[in-house]
């Protein structure tokens, strides 16, 4: 992993721990309350439709999300680094942030080597964030089926072509990784605390075994909107 000194890091207290955890074909909504007991609410959608549900859980925390992360895939290690050498034929892009702000959403790309600190910073307004939202959620996570079959662990097959989080602001994420190989996209809540020393968020741990969705070409449209959202908005950092 490549590190940076930059102070992009914030600090986020634990107030609650919200999570979905998708088992034997319910949806269990959990809340850790201040006082330590977990309610739960748990659904059964009636296809099946776990892809669906899970958007409408994220839309309904939409309030609550710091940032978007992604780093470790092909979207972001090949493709987006292939965009920023044109400019700089040495450049390797390490890791994206996309943080919600009032007006829309700032974007900082991190690029190797760490000890030169190379940020690239952009912004997005509101209707373009709300568009990548729509793209890589309600067409593209929410249209998919669940898998009838799938492997035992993700990654099972590689290159992972999109690996990317949604950090909330009660130290819980939501996970979404897709490898084009199999055709399948996993989906899981966990906890992180806070920002390593390379920059990355620090994942603390994963809640329950996550789910299986089939992507059938539904990222794909989210995919070219994140990689074209990326590249008009930021511009290789100047020396």
């Amino acid at each position: 992993m490549k590190e940076y000194s930059s102070g992009i890091s914030r600090t986020v207290s634990t107030l609650v721990i919200i999570a979905i955890i998708i088992s034997s074909g319910i949806l269990v909504i959990a809340l850790m309350q201040s006082n330590g007991n977990i309610t739960t609410t748990p659904t059964t959608p009636s296809n099946g439709d776990f892809g669906a549900m899970a958007v409408e859980y994220i839309e309904s925390r939409r309030d609550d999300v710091i940032f978007y992360w992604t780093c470790n895939n092909t979207l972001v290690n090949e493709d987006i680094t292939t965009y920023y050498q044109q400019t700089e034929p040495s450049a390797f892009v390490d890791g994206i942030y996309i943080n919600q702000t009032s007006t829309g959403a700032d974007i900082s790309v991190l690029f190797a080597p760490y000890s030169s600190d190379l940020i690239g910073e952009g912004s997005i307004d509101q209707t373009t964030y709300e568009s990548l939202n729509g793209d890589l959620l309600n067409n593209g996570i929410g249209k998919m089926e669940a898998a009838s079959t799938h492997p035992n662990d993700f990654p099972s097959s590689w290159p992972i072509d999109l690996y990317m989080y949604i950090f909330f602001d009660d130290d819980s994420f939501f996970f979404i990784g897709y490898t084009s190989d199999d055709g399948m996209v996993f989906i899981q809540n966990g906890t992180w605390s806070g920002f390593r020393s390379n920059g990355h968020p620090d994942v603390t741990g994963y809640i329950g075994n996550g789910y299986w969705l089939v992507e059938d070409g539904h990222l794909n449209s989210g995919m070219t909107a994140l990689y074209t959202t990326v590249t008009n908005n930021v511009d290789y950092p100047e020396a």
